[in-house]
């Protein structure tokens, strides 16, 4: 029996983006994010905020074997939310889950 350590790192942020005009405006923005975050290595995905155009929410998560690779990847992702829109609450957290499996019994 083999027991593994996954950490895994997640996020949230809400943002408030003054300047769009419409559900289109809020989409561009919301997928450049996405985009950006998936090119760090991230799973994110936009939640529903229903028809408001300048309300968004996107959720992100990452998963590592060292603690340290998700503590950074997590910074990186901070620095994403740098734009022309204000944060209007921002959440990360680290979690680490044990796994147990068996490796196969291999005759060669």
């Amino acid at each position: 029996m083999s027991v593994e350590k996954v950490i895994l790192g997640s996020g949230v942020v809400s943002l408030w983006m003054r300047h769009a005009r419409s559900l289109k405006d809020r989409r561009q923005v919301t997928q450049g994010l996405i985009q950006r975050l998936k090119n760090e290595g991230f799973s994110a995905t936009e939640l529903d905020m229903g028809d408001n155009f300048k309300r968004a929410m996107i959720a992100f998560c990452i998963c590592s074997g060292k603690s340290e690779v998700v503590t950074d990847h997590l910074e990186r992702a901070k620095r994403i939310f740098i734009g022309e829109f204000e944060i209007v609450h921002a959440k990360t957290e680290i979690s680490e889950m044990e796994t147990e499996f068996e490796l196969p019994f291999i005759d060669e």
